[in-house]
Parts: C-alpha cells; sequence; structure tokens
C-alpha cells in the first residue's frame, strides 16, 4: 500500500524531504510514499488529497508541526 501525505507547508514537508527541490502544488515521489506540499486551508488540503489518491495512494496522512500556539512563541 503507498500512502499519501499531504503537508501544509514547504518547512513541514522539508522534515521527510532531505534533498531536492520542494515547491506547493506538486506531486512529491519519495521511496515508499507520496507527498504533496497543498498550502494552508481545507480546501487546498481537499485538493492535494484527491491529487494523491488519482496518483495513486491508498491511505493518507495529514503531516505538520503546530506552530507557534502561543502568542509569545515564535512557529518554527
Amino acid at each position: 500500500m503507498v500512502p499519501g501525505i499531504v503537508a501544509a507547508m514547504i518547512t513541514e514537508a522539508r522534515i521527510l524531504v532531505a534533498a531536492g527541490r520542494i515547491a506547493t502544488g506538486e506531486l512529491i515521489r519519495l521511496p515508499h510514499s507520496l507527498l504533496w506540499v497543498s498550502g494552508i486551508g481545507p480546501e487546498r488540503a481537499r485538493r492535494a488529497a484527491r491529487s494523491l489518491l488519482d496518483a495513486g495512494a491508498r491511505a493518507l496522512v495529514s503531516w505538520g508541526c503546530a506552530g507557534a500556539l502561543h502568542p509569545d512563541l515564535r512557529g518554527g
């Protein structure tokens, strides 16, 4: 089974992709999964999920890191 991973931001995807170009809205083929950087928002996440399923993903994972949940903290 090939999982499809949706990440909202390039910085989140960078955790999964060691090298190479990462762009929003493009399919990234990893050794054992597919990755799509969607951009922020539910509509973009939906489009990314649909694109991953169309590309052959059979399971979906939402990947990300919470950033700056407190106003005094900096995201990252």
